[in-house]
């Protein structure tokens, strides 16, 4: 869930490697909306047009971030995901060769779109991990939620690799 107020950068979603952030306590900054994050997967929902400073498209994007770079950016996810909301997202990630393909699945109401769709990331292997969620704002204010959040991994056999699955819900707490 964003929204309430202004439009005001957005939040990221990680996938960071324990061997370099541990399994617990701090892992230092993680990018806030654009998590680019050394050894790390990340997914960026960002609600705030920075251009022309760091390329965003527009405020309502999506972007896709692998071991400090940028992979992909998605500038239409297919409905305003700042517009106070239930927003389910689904993160996939299929070991390959040389690498993962990754698929983000959006949900809002009926309305439904895969901003990402098996793109390949090389060099993303199957490697233990927490999750890691970051945020920041400047001078305009918005609300971010995360709610019934949930994360199943398999073991890297082929078989399709759900890192997590939540539902962002206006302060229920539930």
């Amino acid at each position: 869930y964003m929204g309430e107020g202004n439009r005001a950068d957005g939040i990221g979603f990680l996938m960071l490697a324990t061997s370099n952030t541990g399994e617990s306590g701090s892992a230092g900054w993680l990018g806030g909306e654009e998590p680019n994050v050394g050894s790390a997967l990340g997914i960026g929902f960002d609600n705030f047009n920075n251009a022309p400073h760091n390329g965003d498209p527009n405020n309502n994007h999506l972007s896709l971030h692998f071991n400090g770079s940028l992979i992909a950016v998605q500038g239409s996810p297919g409905f305003d995901i700042s517009a106070s909301q239930w927003i389910r997202a689904t993160v996939k990630v299929r070991p390959a060769s040389g690498g993962s393909f990754v698929t983000v699945t959006l949900q809002a109401g009926n309305t439904v779109s895969t901003p990402f769709n098996d793109v390949f990331v090389g060099g993303m292997t199957a490697y233990a991990h927490r999750l890691g969620f970051s945020g920041r704002t400047g001078a305009a204010t918005s609300s971010s939620y995360i709610d019934n959040l949930s994360s199943v991994i398999t073991r890297p056999d082929g078989t399709t690799l759900v890192i997590g699955s939540q539902d962002f819900s206006p302060g229920t707490g539930d």
